[in-house]
């Protein structure tokens, strides 16, 4: 066998003749994925996890338990080093599912789901980075021509993402008695991070919402919750929905939950890097096929692209480090400590980002272009607030546009559609709105000619591309095009 007792169980969950089954399983599984395309073979994951240890659990450290007690995973999970399985889980899989789920696994692995997600809603974040895993999943399937099924059985039937945006609308209602995943082949070269600012726009507008924690519980025919009395302690005082950091956007009661545990990878970027391109040269020799998703992904681990998102995040981080740790003697913590006589700490001192945002309002930008623009401000998140002035021969300073919080940004004024001139606002902007600002970000289709290098601001420069040019280079800053293709 190619997999003899690779499974273990630290803990001592199942017997040892249950053990001794599902070792039997996973060694049936990776035979079977040894094989060629043709043959339901798929070299590329068989090199890419055949050499990875395989442990039963229960629960996983760090990760939450229900409202029972009872921990929250069920299903599977891997840090990169080591897959983790729940004992009831892997016993209810066949050879196809299995497969399918190390797949899925060892995808959000390769392109680094969980770190990418920190700092947005965990539970919309998973939903998102299940829709990208899977649409490649099944993009290579069809391709390849591979024998056995995808979807259905454990692993639930696919949810459309506009099956979801349906519901989220309250067009729909989720049927009862099915089991969903969150598989739609339509959302494959789309990231996780543009579903999420695509779900979060209907979500913010859903007639579902409670208006208080904004999760999804309020029947849109009623407007009343869809939860039933008695409420839990520490649950939302209108609807009873769960409540996690101050709010219980992401909860949404008749949605199905993530197909597994995203936890963080235990190895670095480069070991993940090195045991993709073995696993794709081991593919490419056996006759198999490297998935169009994983080339891609080669290339960008090769040579990563910042998004104006990774550039943005840097801005904050750097102000955490700047000013995050201050004191704010100004704003006293609402909970004394618990002593006599109460003592009052200060708060921490804010560290939102702070952006600039110039955006091209001349006649060559299309609709589509300006509204796709100002749309991608949404990867800002409401960690950090913003100016967006239009420009176009010159820069409108009356319609500049103040974004505390992502709805703000529904406000932008498009105010010219002129010519295209950018060194005034260049030139004028240090004096009418300062210059404590962490990046400037330029939102434009590329025609707007040259700019002095001694108009260079004092802060980073980002270079915002609404439509593909190869050789565009400005004159200073760097350029993050707008891009949907990263998985």
């Amino acid at each position: 066998m190619l997999f003899q007792g690779r499974l273990t169980d630290p803990n001592g969950i199942v017997t040892p003749e249950k053990l001794r089954l599902l070792n039997e399983k996973l060694a049936a599984c990776m035979t079977r994925m040894f094989r060629l395309p043709k043959h339901g073979g798929n070299p590329f994951l068989f090199a890419l996890t055949s050499g990875k240890a395989h442990e039963l659990r229960h629960e996983l450290p760090g990760m939450p338990k229900d409202d029972r007690g009872i921990p929250t995973f069920q299903t599977a999970a891997t840090d990169g080093k080591r897959f983790y399985w729940s004992p009831t889980f892997l016993e209810k899989l066949n050879n196809d599912e299995t497969t399918v789920v190390m797949q899925h696994e060892s995808y959000h692995v390769v392109f680094y789901h969980p770190q990418r997600g920190r700092g947005l809603t965990p539970e919309i974040y998973n939903w998102m980075a299940d829709y990208s895993v899977n649409a490649g999943i099944e993009h290579d399937h069809n391709q390849t021509g591979r024998q056995g099924a995808l979807w259905g059985g454990n692993l639930g039937i696919p949810l459309p993402m506009s099956e979801l945006l349906d519901y989220i609308d309250g067009k729909v209602e989720m049927p009862k008695g099915k089991f969903r995943i969150y598989a739609d082949i339509n959302m494959y070269g789309r990231s996780p991070e543009s579903m999420y600012n695509e779900v979060l726009e209907h979500w913010e507008k859903s007639p579902r919402k409670c208006k208080e924690c904004s999760a999804l519980t309020i029947d849109p025919k009623t407007g009343k919750s869809k939860i039933a009395k008695p409420w839990a302690p520490e649950t939302c005082i209108k609807c009873g929905a769960q409540i996690k950091n101050g709010s219980g956007l992401g909860y949404a009661p008749d949605l199905p939950s993530s197909t597994d545990a995203h936890i963080d990878p235990t190895i670095t970027r480069d070991e993940v890097l090195a045991e993709t391109e073995r696993a794709a040269q081991v593919g490419r020799s056996m006759r198999g096929t490297v998935p169009a998703c994983i080339e891609d992904a080669l290339g960008e681990l090769h040579e990563p692209t910042l998004t104006m998102h990774d550039l943005i995040r840097q801005a904050r981080f750097r102000r955490v480090q700047s000013v995050g740790m201050n004191n704010n003697w100004s704003r006293l913590r609402r909970r004394p400590m618990a002593m006599k006589p109460r003592l009052f700490l200060p708060q921490r001192m804010g560290c939102a980002a702070r952006w600039l945002a110039m955006l091209d309002t001349s006649g060559s930008m299309s609709d589509n272009d300006l509204r796709y623009g100002v749309s991608q401000l949404q990867v800002a998140g409401n960690e950090s607030e913003g100016i967006v002035v239009p420009v176009d021969a010159a820069p409108h300073w009356d319609g500049i546009t103040q974004v505390k919080n992502l709805m703000d940004l529904k406000r932008t004024k498009v105010v010219g559609r002129g010519g295209t001139v950018f060194e005034q606002f260049f030139e004028e902007f240090p004096d009418r709105l300062g210059t404590d600002f962490d990046v400037l970000i330029i939102i434009t289709d590329g025609d707007c000619g040259t700019i002095s290098p001694h108009l260079r601001p004092p802060m980073d420069v980002v270079w915002v591309l609404t439509r593909a040019l190869e050789n565009f280079e400005p004159t200073f800053g760097r350029v993050a095009p707008l891009r949907l293709e990263r998985m």
